[in-house]
């Protein structure tokens, strides 16, 4: 086992588990996701999300916008795309944590879950 694949699957042990570690994965099969949706996939609360939301965004990592006045869609950032290839490689190495939807565990499947739909006229 190389030095890099070492290191990826310390990573990926560690942090398996983790709230940000789990949004950024959630985030990288789906092109744009509301908060409500990510906290479902995740497994927790939409209210206690809306704080790891705020601090992935101030530092970049996630970039959202106002689908209509009610909701808002969260993404990867453009300077984080790179992680969608980490995360595919994540999924394919280790069983999902305990509460996370088994539907991430996919090729990356970007029509999982609910679909953001348009502003009612």
């Amino acid at each position: 086992m190389s030095e890099s694949e070492r290191l990826f699957k310390l990573f990926s042990s560690v942090y398996c588990e983790d709230v940000k570690f789990m949004i950024l994965e959630a985030l990288s099969v789906r092109e744009g996701t509301s908060m409500r949706e990510l906290a479902r996939t995740v497994g927790i609360h939409h209210k206690n999300l809306s704080k790891y939301l705020e601090e992935l965004s101030g530092k970049g990592a996630l970039e959202s916008f106002e689908v209509n006045p009610r909701m808002r869609v969260y993404r990867l950032s453009r300077e984080c795309e790179f992680l969608r290839g980490f995360f595919k490689q994540v999924r394919s190495q280790r069983p999902a944590p305990r509460g996370y939807r088994q539907s991430l565990r996919s090729t990356g499947d970007r029509s999982m879950g609910t679909r953001v739909r348009s502003p009612r006229p």
